[in-house]
């Protein structure tokens, strides 16, 4: 399984290189989360979101 972290400003991965984004407890901790959704539909076909309400 490959792992990649998303760091602000540092993505250098191809449109929809992945079949799933995985972001799990971060939105409510990130600065721009519509950033980190924007970028996760770009990467990925599909994403799963996973929050602690």
């Amino acid at each position: 399984m490959l792992y990649q972290f998303y760091m602000t400003g540092l993505t250098c991965l191809g449109d929809k290189e992945f079949d799933y984004a995985l972001i799990v407890c971060i939105l409510y901790h990130s600065k721009d989360s519509i950033r980190v959704l924007d970028e996760a539909m770009r990467i990925s076909k599909r994403i799963i979101i996973i929050e602690n309400t």
